[in-house]
């Protein structure tokens, strides 16, 4: 229960951050290159140098540098949204991802699909629509657009993470879930 806190309480810290960074007219890609360099630098100290490398040049170094380049894609879309969008749009349009992996689960990896599933997606769809439509507070014209994007976007990082990790050897589903 305290990671389950821990992780509520970082993500929804990002998005404020990037409000704040908007709000100050900082530059927005220096921010996220200097965050991908001290959590880089973390993860060696953490891990150590030896640990942390050895992995570097087996069969998921090109898929780690693309999901890696993508990882920056989706931050920076993410605070281009929140600012344009507004914060609750943002985080939800992000949070409200994790349904692609889902429905990655259930083509590729023959997971059940239930109805209580499909009534999740089919409303976690609906509320993305609406989300992009801006009822209400007055939305940029491309903040719904973009709403879409980071949902999509967010979505399929998440299943291309699912994948990498199926790809190590030892992972079975049983391991995988126990991971997430």
């Amino acid at each position: 229960m305290f990671f389950l806190g821990l992780s509520i309480l970082f993500n929804t810290g990002i998005f404020v951050l990037f409000k704040w960074i908007s709000f100050h007219k900082v530059r927005l890609f220096r921010v996220i290159v200097v965050n991908y360099f001290v959590a880089a630098a973390l993860g060696f100290i953490l891990r150590g140098m030896d640990a942390a490398l050895s992995g570097f040049y087996g069969p998921l170094l090109i898929p780690s540098f693309i999901l890696g380049s993508v990882f920056v894609f989706v931050f920076y879309l993410m605070a281009i949204t929140t600012k344009l969008a507004g914060l609750s749009r943002a985080v939800v349009a992000n949070k409200v991802s994790l349904i692609v992996p889902v429905v990655f689960g259930v083509f590729l990896y023959n997971e059940s699909l239930g109805w209580l599933k499909v009534t999740g997606i089919v409303f976690s769809i609906a509320g993305i629509l609406l989300l992009s439509l801006g009822h209400g507070k007055k939305v940029h014209n491309s903040g719904g657009i973009l709403i879409s994007v980071l949902f999509i976007v967010s979505g399929l990082l998440d299943a291309g993470l699912d994948s990498i990790i199926f790809s190590i050897d030892g992972i079975n589903k049983e391991t995988h879930e126990a991971i997430r």
